[in-house]
């Protein structure tokens, strides 16, 4: 592999890598907007927004653990492609 190639595989990564934590980051705000409005419809007294549209608490910690389930797997989906691509370009380095 020429060092043009393998320079031009690490920009893509290079750029992969910045994707993937801007898509991080945009899920974690994403949850962190999720959990603060399920905390504070389960922390208001009585006659609360939570009560009036009858939310049901265990159905919001419900929401709350599969949502971060999911960003765990999504975490970690992105993590597993970026190392995959890492090993593609190590290989292809290692055997010309």
């Amino acid at each position: 592999m020429s060092q043009e190639t393998l320079v031009n595989q690490l920009i893509e990564l290079s750029a992969q890598i910045v994707s993937a934590r801007e898509d991080i980051e945009r899920k974690h705000r994403k949850m962190q907007i999720a959990l603060t409005n399920v905390l504070r419809l389960l922390s208001e007294e009585e006659g609360s927004t939570a009560s009036k549209i009858q939310a049901n608490p265990s159905r919001l910690k419900g929401y709350v653990l599969r949502a971060l389930s999911e960003l765990r797997e999504d975490s970690l989906s992105l993590c597993d492609t970026l190392r995959s691509r890492v090993d593609s370009i190590i290989e292809v380095a290692r055997n010309p």
